[in-house]
C-alpha cells in the first residue's frame, strides 16, 4: 500500500514535508526543522526530526555533506526501529542528496529503493 495524503496519520505527519514538499521558504524551513529536532524525543521522533532537518538543510543547498551524513544516520536509524514509511521517506531524501552532488546513478537507484523495486 502507497503513501496517499487522503490516508495521513500521526506517523505519516513525520514525514509530510519529505513526501509533500515545502510550504515555507527554504530558510524558514530549516529554522523550524532545527527547532524540532533539537525538541525531539529520543528513538524514532528524533530520527523523522533528523530526516526533515537534512531534507531542509538539501533545500538550502547549504552543507551538503552534513546533509548526506544526517539522512544517512536517519536511514539507518529509521531501519533499526522498522519504520517502513520512514525508511522510504529516507531514501527519498538520500536520492536527492545523491542528485545535489551529481551522483545520478546512486540517486536512481535510492529512488527504486523508494519506490520498493
Amino acid at each position: 500500500q502507497g503513501y496517499s495524503p487522503s490516508s495521513s496519520s500521526s506517523a505519516d505527519a513525520r514525514y509530510e514535508s519529505v513526501f509533500d514538499g515545502f510550504s515555507l521558504d527554504p530558510r524558514e524551513h530549516f529554522l523550524r526543522a532545527t527547532r524540532n529536532y533539537e525538541v525531539a524525543e529520543e528513538g524514532q521522533p528524533r530520527a523523522a526530526a533528523l530526516l526533515a532537518l537534512a531534507d531542509a538543510r538539501l533545500a538550502l543547498e547549504e552543507d551538503l555533506p552534513k546533509a548526506q551524513a544526517e539522512v544517512l544516520e536517519a536511514l539507518n536509524a529509521l531501519r533499526s526501529f522498522q519504520d517502513a514509511l520512514g525508511e522510504a521517506a529516507a531514501l527519498q531524501v538520500q536520492s536527492k542528496a545523491l542528485l545535489a552532488v551529481g551522483e545520478v546513478a546512486g540517486a536512481s537507484a535510492r529512488a527504486s529503493g523508494a519506490l520498493g523495486e
